[in-house]
């Protein structure tokens, strides 16, 4: 019996893998459930190098036992098996309880689950059925992606509704197709069709932005006052501003500790691991940096972390960050990580010195810092200096109200 891997063209652009059998005159075909996607497909290579993996190993399979073809149990060829899959909404909490239980963040776990909550909010508005996840189609992705973008929105408040943002969008799709291909990793499905999507398809990936704070708005936003702020409000105005002067992200503020506050040459500085890079970074830290700490009791031990009231997750923090930002009545659309687009956008206007701004974000390489400015040369503690007294006036000021509040 003479075996051959051929592929079948489809309408939409993917070939589909088959066995070809000949013996003694009779040729036989077996569909695997596996795809090419064209190779100008996000990660077409790897997609279909997996694909072409499977396949040759169901290939050589089939030429120790060519009779197996006949017994059905192959999952990425079996149409029962298809059926035996999960459902979108419980492979995604399969997922969940999956990465909880491997220790991942709160956040990581909570963008997990509100991915399955917008899938339940797109399958009641489009009545439609919980899809198994081995007979998903592409149009269902197709118009789940495009529900996202035109109908689902978020109220800030009652007459604040907004739609997601680019980059939001583009979070929940990457999100998804994660979620998929652990399917794929864990062989209950054959492929991941969010490869088969073309670029039109897809959700574009958003340009390059960086919205950041003005001055002025930076001051506004110090002395917003908002009505009713509980503990944890108040400390994510404090975390939000101590960025705008040191520009650590919120990983590193959350996990920041009374003894990663050291004194080097009279100057106190942020000595600590970033948490996404595991690299360590040094910061000097101003004075308006300082101002916006929450106050360290006496008996508080070095391993104490310092802001110990924030809120678990981003969806809490960048909700109390945009109250005040709308106190201030600050129109731009921001997030917590606003602040550290904002200390890069101070520290290169009092520093001119690009490589002095990629040193205290802690970047790997120049080029992830050179979309704010053009290199000058400086110190790396003459720009915090520099940027010393910019906001002081107005940040003693701010915390005396807030300290009224």
């Amino acid at each position: 019996m003479k075996i051959t891997l051929r592929q079948k063209p489809l309408k939409d652009g993917n070939a589909s893998l088959y066995l070809d059998y000949y013996d003694k005159g009779k040729r036989e075909y077996e569909f695997l459930d596996l795809y090419l996607v064209p190779d100008n497909a996000p990660d077409a290579r790897r997609l279909n190098a997996a694909a072409m993996q499977k396949a040759t190993a169901i290939k050589a399979e089939r030429t120790i036992n060519p009779e197996g073809r006949h017994s059905r149990t192959d999952a990425n060829r079996d149409g029962d098996k298809k059926n035996n899959t999960p459902k979108l909404t419980e492979w995604i909490q399969t997922v969940y309880d999956m990465k909880k239980k491997a220790g991942c963040s709160k956040n990581v776990l909570w963008n997990i689950n509100h991915i399955k909550e917008l899938v339940e909010e797109y399958l009641v508005s489009a009545k439609k059925r919980d899809p198994k996840i081995g007979r998903i189609e592409k149009n269902f992705l197709v118009n789940f992606l495009q529900y996202l973008q035109n109908d689902h929105t978020i109220a800030i408040c009652k007459k604040d509704v907004r739609h997601l943002s680019a980059s939001t969008l583009k979070q929940y799709q990457l999100l998804l197709a994660t979620i998929l291909n652990v399917a794929v990793k864990e062989d209950i499905i054959g492929s991941n069709l969010f490869g088969a999507l073309s670029e039109k398809e897809t959700l574009a990936t958003p340009a390059s932005t960086r919205t950041y704070l003005s001055i002025d708005e930076v001051k506004r936003f110090m002395e917003a006052r908002c009505e009713k702020m509980t503990a944890a409000a108040e400390e994510c105005k404090m975390a939000f501003v101590f960025s705008c002067f040191t520009g650590l992200r919120i990983s590193d503020i959350r996990s920041l500790r009374w003894c990663d506050i050291q004194g080097i040459n009279g100057i106190p500085h942020v000595r600590t691991t970033m948490v996404k890079t595991k690299k360590p970074i040094f910061v000097p830290l101003s004075m308006n940096a300082m101002l916006w700490m929450p106050k360290r009791e006496d008996d508080t031990n070095d391993t104490a972390l310092v802001f110990d009231k924030l809120p678990s997750t981003s969806a809490s923090l960048n909700d109390h960050v945009r109250r005040v930002a709308k106190a201030a009545k600050i129109e731009k659309q921001i997030s917590f990580h606003t602040s550290r687009h904002t200390f890069a956008t101070l520290t290169l206007k009092a520093s001119k010195d690009l490589y002095v701004v990629s040193k205290l974000l802690g970047h790997a390489s120049i080029n992830t810092t050179r979309v704010y400015a053009e290199v000058l040369d400086s110190t790396l503690e003459d720009a915090i200096v520099k940027q010393e007294g910019i906001l002081e006036k107005t940040a003693s000021n701010a915390m005396s109200a807030s300290a009224s509040l």
